[in-house]
């Protein structure tokens, strides 16, 4: 189990990286410029429309397959994982004093 929560996370870190190479490419209004940063073709554009989705979506799963190892008890979920349910998944419980 830790082993898949680790690839999950590192899944979803790489799908932020492409994420936001995204908003550099078709988001560029935000910076207040008229070219894009990064020339992405635009039919690309629905792909990195569903992203945030995925993301979402592998983000939960981390939180299940947590879940699953504890023995589906929420109150140790919460209590020993709770920076990956409110934070980024690169900050584990054992890492925040």
């Amino acid at each position: 189990m830790y082993t898949i929560s680790k690839i999950l996370d590192l899944a979803v870190l790489g799908l932020l990286v492409v994420f936001f190479i995204g908003v550099l490419a078709f988001e560029v209004a935000y910076f207040g410029l008229s070219e894009p940063i990064i020339p992405i073709p635009h039919e690309a554009e629905p792909y990195f429309e569903v992203l945030p989705w995925v993301i979402l979506g592998l983000l939960m799963a981390d939180i299940y397959v947590k879940y699953v190892k504890l023995g589906s008890d929420w109150r140790a979920l919460v209590r020993q994982h709770w920076p990956d349910i409110i934070t980024d998944p690169g900050v584990h419980a054992d890492q925040i004093h």
